[in-house]
């Protein structure tokens, strides 16, 4: 479920413009929509106003448009500012949270280890209604041969109603359950086949010029080059035989070794129009705003990053910039934030208003060439040159396909089991990500690292339990929901971008990481699979393909 830092809150205030809101949302413009909508009035009577989001991840997207409607009907009836804190154990009860999904698979392969077909059926608990559940959905169906490449793909798509709140979208939505998926896959063919998990993987990776099964091209797929590169760098061959050694050693703490890769598809065919306002005042600082909600992923920076560079050769530099919130009238249909592409395609509206303004500027430069950046700005502006611009971005896929591009990922993950009690701890991540040419490497790294330890949490720890009489949701609070803590981080903890991964089909040749990274923690749940293996093998215990219900916690590990 959605375990925010900071929980759903809203405050609406009644002005002579109207209604104005605060409300950490991922989108603007929808709130303005519902509550015109909810109230019977215009929608121009509502200014919504969406400050830095301390935590979003796909949860305020809908959940806050409730609080924001209690708001505003309760200052329409007071004539009183009315503002609306929801409590945690309160969400945890009427909130929506990731779907439930389970996967039924047949596959087939050569007996050399070459994939050769695989049917797949997916079913997911959509909730009490239908509704974005099928986005969702569709999107987990179009996630499901992750890195490896089959000839032969068919997929089945089936929505559950059941007793329990609506399905929403969590960080990484169709991709998070997909990865697991394919890699439990994987290695239960690898495990028919007799043959090592991790080179029937490497055999069976995408390569450059292959065709994925929903149409998209891979002319320059990096995916077998960046597994070779991560196993010479995580040293992993000497690694395994460190951990074999291991395990004869020790009866009652067992370790396992796994690796795995992820490809993210990423759209963008998008709700609305990134769009980025760009302002230099008299005293050449720079005031954006842009329609992108800011929760953490450094679109911010990036934004500014983007317009800065368009006028850098004046003398414009970062600390000059301040950003504000996304406003609902100052950006007319705008996009929402999702899907891990809103930074790079703000990027590019920001850049786009900073040409208009650097064409602006070019004649002054012209006739000034020594002129700094303050004189350059105020003989502009005293010239009566507008150094104001409204950039856009209307960004689509290519025809007949359904993705811009993918985020390709290979990871490997080494881990410690407790046979006696079932606790386990990560010892070791390694992951190499081609995010193309990167615009703020910093921040990249930051969101690989953040979205991994997402994942681990989703694979691992984090379980919703119902009530089977009441359906009442028991894990409410941290007593009973584990989210990762900073001692479930990995204790070695090591990223690499990819380097010179060549030009891409996205904008600045970068490409989405929000999300992707996610994937690959689940080589933590074959890493616990190859421990407890290990245990089987040595107390002579049949060797069967291994299955687990996720999260994988210490109790199902027992």
């Amino acid at each position: 479920m959605h375990f925010f830092m900071e929980s759903i809150t809203a405050s609406v205030r009644q002005t002579e413009e109207g209604f104005v809101v605060n409300a950490p949302h991922q989108w603007a413009e929808i709130v303005a929509a519902v509550l015109a909508k909810v109230m019977r009035r215009p929608q121009h009577q509502f200014r919504v106003i969406c400050p830095r989001i301390d935590g979003g991840f796909g949860g305020k997207f809908f959940m806050v448009d409730h609080a924001v409607a209690v708001c505003a009907i309760a200052c329409d009836i007071t004539h009183r500012p009315c503002r609306m804190f929801v409590r945690l154990d309160t969400l945890a009860q009427c909130g929506q949270k990731r779907p439930t999904v389970m996967a039924k698979y047949r596959a087939g392969a050569s007996a050399d280890g070459q994939l050769m077909s695989v049917h797949w059926q997916s079913i997911v608990d959509a909730g009490s209604s239908c509704n974005f559940i099928v986005i969702l959905g569709h999107e987990i169906d179009h996630s499901l041969d992750q890195a490896f490449y089959s000839p032969t793909y068919k997929r089945d798509l089936l929505f559950l109603k059941t007793n329990k709140p609506q399905t929403t979208s969590v960080r990484c939505p169709g991709s998070a359950p997909a990865a697991v998926f394919s890699l439990l896959m994987m290695d239960h063919l690898a495990h028919e086949l007799k043959l090592d998990p991790i080179e029937f993987k490497r055999r069976n990776l995408y390569c450059a010029g292959q065709t994925d099964f929903t149409g998209l091209k891979r002319p320059d797929d990096n995916m077998a080059r960046m597994w070779d590169e991560l196993s010479i760098a995580a040293d992993i061959d000497k690694r395994r035989k460190r951990v074999e050694q291991f395990n004869k050693e020790n009866l009652y703490r067992k370790r396992g070794i796994d690796m795995s890769g992820i490809s993210y598809p990423v759209s963008y065919e998008r709700f609305g129009i990134p769009q980025v306002d760009v302002t230099v005042l008299i005293d050449g600082s720079i005031s954006i705003v842009h329609c992108g909600a800011e929760m953490g992923q450094g679109l911010t920076t990036k934004v500014a990053q983007a317009a800065v560079a368009q006028l850098a050769e004046f003398g414009a530099a970062l600390d000059m910039v301040k950003t504000r919130p996304p406003d609902s009238l100052v950006h007319p249909q705008m996009d929402g934030t999702g899907g891990s592409a809103t930074s790079e395609l703000n990027a590019m509206a920001a850049k786009v208003a900073g040409s208009q303004i650097r064409e602006r500027l070019l004649p002054i430069k012209l006739t000034k060439p020594e002129a700094n950046w303050l004189e350059l700005v105020s003989t502009a502006i005293n010239s009566g040159v507008l150094l104001k611009a409204f950039g856009t971005y209307y960004p689509k896929d290519r025809k007949g396909q359904h993705a811009r591009y993918s985020t390709l990922g290979v990871g490997a993950a080494e881990v410690e089991v407790d046979i006696l009690t079932g606790e386990y701890v990560v010892l070791r991540s390694d992951i190499t990500m081609d995010i193309g040419k990167s615009l703020n490497p910093g921040v990249d790294i930051g969101q690989i690292e953040g979205a991994y330890v997402f994942g681990m949490g989703y694979y691992l720890t984090e379980r919703t339990v119902y009530d089977s009489d009441t359906g009442r949701n028991l894990a409410d609070g941290t007593w009973n929901y584990k989210p990762p803590q900073a001692a479930d981080v990995p204790r070695d903890f090591r990223v690499h971008l990819l380097k010179k991964p060549g030009d891409t089909d996205s904008v600045f040749s970068t490409k989405a990481i929000g999300e992707p990274p996610l994937g690959l923690a689940a080589t933590c749940v074959t890493a616990i699979k190859r421990a407890i293996e290990a245990f089987r093998k040595q107390q002579g215990k049949p060797d069967v393909n291994l299955t687990f219900e996720l999260p994988l916690t210490p109790a199902r590990v027992l």
